[in-house]
C-alpha cells in the first residue's frame, strides 16, 4: 500500500493576518486626513495673500494720492525754477475753457531738463563736437585744394624773387571754397515748390470755411438736413480729393522735383489735408448743436482765427488757445 509523500520543503504561505490589515487601515485615512487638511491649509493662505494685496493697494494708492495733493498744494504757492530762478506767486496764472479745462503755465520740458547741470554739460559737448566738425571740414578742404595746385601756375618772377614758393603756394590756396551744390540740388526748382504751396495754401484757408459758412447757414432752415450734409460732405470731398490729393502728386511728377523741394510738397499736402479736416470736424458739431434763435444767424468762426490755427504747432481747431500774459 502506497502512502502520499509529503515533499521534503517547507512550503510558506502568504497568509496575511488580520492585525496588519487593521494597522494598515488607520494609516491610509491617516493620509488622506492630512492631504485634505493641506488643500484647505493653502485655500486659506490664498484668501489671506489676497486680502493683505487688497490692503495694501489701497495704501499704496492713498499715499499716491496724498503725494500728487502735496506737490499740486506746492505748485499753485511757488512757481518753478527758471534758470535757476525761484519766483514766488500767491496764484500761478491759469485760464480756464469753456469744456473745463485749466492750463497753468509751467516751464517746457527741455527748461525743465537744462536744469541738470548733467544736461547742460551734454547739450555743450554737442556744440563742441559740431564745432569741431566745421573746422576740420574747412582744415580738409583747404589742405586738399594746396595739394592739389600745380607747382607752375603760381605768381610772377616778381613774387618768387621776394617770397619763396611754399608761401606763394600757402598765399593763393587761402582762399576757402565752400561746396554748396548739394543743397542747391536738393532744393532746387524753389519757385515751383511756392506756387504749388500757394495754390494749397489760399485752397485749405478759403474753400473749407467758405463751405462751413454755406452749410451752416442753410443747416437749421432746410427740411432735408441729412441731403444738405451729406452733399456738402461729398462735393467738398471730391473737390479735397482732387486738389489736396491729386494735385501735390501732379506737381512732383510733373516738373520732377529734387528730394527736398518734393518732401516740402508732400508734407505741406499733408499738413493741409489734417488742418482742414480738424477745422471742419471741431467746428460741425458746434454748428449743429446751437441753434439759433428767430432773426439771428448762426454763429461761426473767425477767418482770423482760423487762418491763425493753420499755422499753430497744433492738429486740434480751437477758437482761442491759451497764452502767457507777459
Amino acid at each position: 500500500m502506497t502512502t502520499p509523500e509529503t515533499p521534503n520543503g517547507v512550503v510558506h504561505r502568504n497568509i496575511k493576518t488580520p492585525q496588519s490589515e487593521e494597522i494598515s487601515g488607520p494609516a491610509g485615512n491617516l493620509n488622506n486626513v492630512s492631504d485634505e487638511d493641506l488643500r484647505q491649509w493653502q485655500k486659506h493662505a490664498q484668501r489671506v495673500k489676497e486680502k493683505v494685496l487688497e490692503q495694501v493697494k489701497v495704501q499704496l494708492s492713498d499715499l499716491l494720492d496724498q503725494a500728487l495733493t502735496e506737490t499740486v498744494e506746492s505748485f499753485t504757492q511757488t512757481q518753478p525754477k527758471f534758470n535757476g530762478k525761484t519766483t514766488n506767486k500767491s496764484a500761478p496764472r491759469s485760464q480756464r475753457t469753456d469744456d473745463g479745462k485749466v492750463f497753468v503755465a509751467r516751464p517746457s520740458l527741455l527748461d525743465e531738463l537744462f536744469e541738470i547741470n548733467h544736461i547742460r554739460t551734454i547739450y555743450h559737448m554737442f556744440i563742441a563736437v559740431l564745432l569741431m566738425f566745421c573746422l576740420s571740414t574747412l582744415a580738409v578742404d583747404y589742405i586738399d585744394q594746396v595739394l592739389s595746385l600745380p607747382l607752375c601756375q603760381f605768381g610772377s618772377s616778381t613774387i618768387e624773387q621776394s617770397i619763396p614758393r611754399s608761401i606763394s603756394v600757402l598765399l593763393w590756396a587761402a582762399q576757402i571754397v565752400l561746396e554748396f551744390d548739394l543743397l542747391f540740388f536738393a532744393f532746387g526748382k524753389l519757385g515751383t515748390v511756392i506756387w504749388a504751396w500757394a495754390v494749397m495754401f489760399f485752397y485749405t484757408l478759403l474753400v473749407p470755411y467758405l463751405t462751413l459758412v454755406i452749410w451752416g447757414s442753410l443747416y437749421h432752415t432746410c427740411p432735408s438736413k441729412l441731403g444738405l450734409s451729406l452733399g456738402t460732405g461729398l462735393i467738398l470731398s471730391a473737390v479735397q480729393t482732387y486738389v489736396l490729393g491729386l494735385f501735390p502728386i501732379f506737381v512732383v511728377v510733373q516738373y520732377q522735383l529734387p528730394p527736398a523741394s518734393r518732401f516740402i510738397v508732400i508734407l505741406e499736402q499733408i499738413r493741409f489735408l489734417m488742418k482742414s479736416y480738424s477745422f471742419i470736424r471741431e467746428t460741425g458739431p458746434v454748428i449743429m448743436r446751437n441753434t439759433p434763435k428767430e432773426g439771428e444767424s448762426p454763429r461761426f468762426p473767425s477767418l482770423s482765427s482760423y487762418l491763425y490755427f493753420l499755422f499753430c504747432p497744433t492738429l486740434i481747431y480751437r477758437e482761442s488757445y491759451p497764452r502767457n500774459t507777459i
